[in-house]
């Protein structure tokens, strides 16, 4: 902003930030004396906070949304700045402290919306799920606890390096379905891998028609849920699809990581 007299930002519609807590703003200038922001609700309604103007570096400031007192939180529609001088702006944003301590979601994955006619689901509260003979087979490397998320059913498995999951009992015929879903989350990962292992027709383990392929993500993002919806057409080497009996998923640092799953599913 130069030669700041006021300047209005009108916002694309109107915005509730009554869940949010603070009112975040960097910013940057050699010669104002004076910077107003302020927080416009109808009415109009508005009320500003003084910032104070630095003149070496960049500032960045957490301003109390209690500050802008009448301000109706929940309808905010314009924002706007008064002063003097050339100013420079960046990452202008409303957020809340999470209470979360950032090693599990505080929040459960996203809700499927597919219908259960297209869904074959091994897990998940939304569908129909068919029998699973164990979500941790014994010769997998992690260990596995249910837990619930947001009052959401979820798989926790902690020190991953690689998790059997196994459908052999009642094999899977996936042949008339496109996708593999699975939701993800970790605050460690730095690597994530799925397996799909198809028996072939003799439905055995180790019958010389078995195929497989992996799947990898590397620098998966942290801290958020990832709803991977893979094509089944990108397990190359999964050749036959009528007899899935193995799911294997891998994480890396290997041994160390720990990752949330929900809504695993196979789907067209």
């Amino acid at each position: 902003l130069t030669g700041l007299n006021y300047q209005g930002i009108e916002l694309g519609s109107s915005q509730d930030v009554s869940e949010m807590e603070y009112l975040h703003i960097d910013y940057w200038t050699m010669n104002s004396t004076l910077l107003n922001i302020y927080l416009i609700s109808p009415g109009p309604v508005e009320n500003n906070s003084n910032l104070i103007v630095p003149t070496q570096g960049w500032s960045s400031l957490d301003i109390p949304l209690s500050t802008f007192g009448d301000v109706d939180l929940t309808d905010i529609f314009q924002l706007k700045f008064d002063g003097n001088g050339t100013i420079f702006m960046d990452n202008i944003y409303f957020f809340k402290e999470s209470m979360n301590n950032g090693t599990e979601p505080d929040v459960a994955a996203p809700e499927p919306t597919l219908i259960q006619e297209n869904v074959i689901s091994l897990f998940s509260e939304v569908y129909t799920n068919v029998p699973v003979d164990s979500w941790r087979t014994d010769w997998s490397a992690a260990s596995l606890e249910d837990v619930t998320i947001d009052n959401n059913a979820t798989k926790k498995y902690s020190s991953l390096d690689f998790v059997g999951i196994e459908t052999t009992t009642n094999q899977i015929d996936a042949s008339a379905m496109t996708h593999f879903h699975i939701d993800v989350w970790s605050s460690d990962f730095t690597f994530f891998a799925v397996k799909l292992v198809d028996f072939g027709a003799d439905g055995a383990y180790g019958g010389g028609d078995d195929v497989e392929h992996q799947i990898e993500f590397d620098t998966p993002a942290q801290g958020q849920w990832i709803s991977y919806d893979i094509p089944l057409s990108d397990f190359t080497g999964l050749t036959t699809r009528n007899h899935m009996a193995q799911y294997i998923l891998v994480g890396r640092p290997t041994g160390a990581s720990t990752v949330y799953v929900d809504n695993v599913y196979f789907h067209n």
